[in-house]
């Protein structure tokens, strides 16, 4: 999970979420299936893609997208998260 989230990092270590990172982060959480295995992921995906097209001003984007990512990486989400995927699984309502 943490080598998929690298890809919202540039070379320099800066944060970015641009169209072509996010599609990068897809493609990576598609390949190890983390898109629907780990819901604070698919989360942030489907967040920034949101606000992607909600939002004209890429300064107010790149601000907005920073913050969804830190918030969703706190640890208190991430043990939440956990335990709705469990949550989920077992409902098999996003396992097909």
């Amino acid at each position: 999970q943490e080598l998929v989230e690298k890809k919202l990092f540039n070379k320099g270590g800066k944060f970015d979420c641009s169209e072509e990172a996010l599609d990068n982060l897809k493609k990576e959480a598609d390949k190890q299936g983390l898109l629907y295995k780990n819901l604070r992921l698919r989360r942030l995906y489907n967040d920034l893609k949101l606000l992607r097209n909600a939002v004209d001003d890429e300064k107010i984007y790149d601000k907005f997208a920073e913050a969804i990512y830190h918030f969703l990486k706190r640890k208190e989400i991430e043990n939440w998260s956990s335990y709705e995927v469990l949550e989920v699984d077992r409902n098999n309502s996003y396992c097909r």
